[in-house]
């Protein structure tokens, strides 16, 4: 089952427009005052952009759970892999359905 789903994470991952960053170190995560999660990692988000941030909309139906992922990475000093939408010359990252955040092992 596992390697089903790790497929189908590969097969998303190479239809969508976006960037896969690994093994990046959370610096910090909150929540703006509209609601919006932000995440800030060490690396940056690929060729797209030199932008370390992930911003995830305040109606984001998994925002809490990326929350707590952010808050254990940091807390358990794991690494994290995340696949999110960017757009060159756009100051934030969109996070989308097509995006992923994972803590590595």
């Amino acid at each position: 089952m596992s390697r089903v789903i790790g497929v189908m994470l590969i097969l998303v991952s190479m239809v969508s427009n976006g960037e896969t960053v690994k093994d990046a170190n959370v610096l910090y995560t909150g929540l703006y005052g509209n609601g919006n999660l932000f995440i800030v990692i060490d690396k940056p988000l690929g060729s797209c952009t030199n932008n370390t941030w992930i911003i995830i909309p305040a109606d984001h139906q998994n925002k809490g759970a990326y929350f707590t992922m952010a808050m254990a990475s940091v807390v358990g000093g794991k690494k994290i892999t995340a696949h999110v939408k960017c757009d060159s010359g756009v100051q934030n990252t969109v996070f989308e359905d097509v995006s992923y955040i994972h803590i590595n092992k």
